[in-house]
């Protein structure tokens, strides 16, 4: 994906994605591979991304966050909060949380808005309160769902149609 498409996709100016490559290649190890050929002078090039491993603080998200019908960056604001939250209660400010997620105060508040009309938060006295309900699997769900993948030769099953004929 070119970073053209990728703004285009989050919803970011392209210039905001200027760093990208260089903060990915931070965190992913890229390998490089080449597909065999015919041809005597072209070769093909491929890349192989390896993500490392899951650290201890890390949340899981249900499929059906992608059926919330949000803008991309309320989205992401919300997984952000998830992240900070202690059992889904944020005691900060709007400004503490928008100089902890370096963002403005007033975006915060206008995302906050957004996720009250999609009940995904609700205000309190002492801040707010997510309510991730179906949204955020538990961990321990998650867990064994990686191992599975991981140790898994052939993630298919094997079907053998026949005919009835």
């Amino acid at each position: 994906m070119r970073l053209k498409d990728l703004a285009k996709f989050t919803g970011e100016k392209e210039s905001a994605l200027k760093k990208f490559n260089t903060d990915i290649k931070g965190i992913v190890s890229i390998k490089e591979y080449y597909l065999p050929t015919v041809h005597p002078i072209y070769t093909i090039r491929r890349n192989r991304y390896n993500l490392p491993d899951l650290e201890t603080d890390f949340i899981t998200l249900s499929k059906g966050f992608t059926q919330v019908d949000a803008p991309i960056k309320v989205k992401g604001y919300y997984i952000k909060l998830l992240l900070i939250a202690e059992d889904d209660i944020i005691t900060l400010s709007n400004a503490k949380v928008g100089t902890l997620l370096r963002m403005n105060k007033d975006t915060v508040q206008s995302y906050n808005v957004d996720l009250q009309k999609l009940d995904l938060l609700q205000m309190q006295p002492n801040g707010v309160k997510l309510t991730p309900d179906n949204l955020l699997l538990s961990n321990d769900i998650a867990k064994p769902k990686l191992v599975w993948i991981e140790n898994s030769q052939n993630p298919l099953p094997n079907i053998t149609l026949k005919s009835k004929n």
